[in-house]
This record gives structure tokens, sequence and C-alpha cells, in this order.
């Protein structure tokens, strides 16, 4: 028997409700994750820096920061 590994989502969210909000979205559907919730342009960089993640969800809008910037990031 194998053992399936969570799926590993990175989320690019400032608020910690609508995190809670996704995250059980996601667990409704049947999904195991492990997530990370990352807030600023600094924490998502080092996030990118120190892990491989399978899914990246971010909010568009943040302060100082965006959803597009995020995916540039991430292509970089």
């Amino acid at each position: 028997m194998t053992t399936r590994r969570p799926l590993r989502v990175l989320h690019l969210e400032d608020s910690a409700f609508d995190h809670e909000l996704a995250m059980a979205y996601l667990h409704r559907a049947g999904l195991d994750v492990a997530t990370r919730r990352v807030e600023s342009e600094a924490e998502y960089r080092a996030a990118l820096a120190e892990n491989r993640w399978d899914v990246v969800l971010s909010d568009y809008n943040l302060p100082g920061f965006s959803g597009l910037t995020a995916l540039e990031l991430l292509k970089a």
C-alpha cells in the first residue's frame, strides 16, 4: 500500500479568515493539504526559496504586492 503525501500549498493571503476559508474548501473537496500562509513579498520569496510547492494560491490584491507580481516571481 502506497501512502500519498499531502498537496503542498503556498498561500499568499493577508487575511487569516480568507486563508481558513480556502483551506476548508480544499479539505471539503477531499484533498490532504500541507499549507503555509505568507502575507508579504519577502515572506513569499523566502517560501519559494525554501521549498518546492505543488500549488501557489494567491490573493490578487495585497498591501504593496499583487498576484501578478507573485506570478512573475514564480516564473523567474
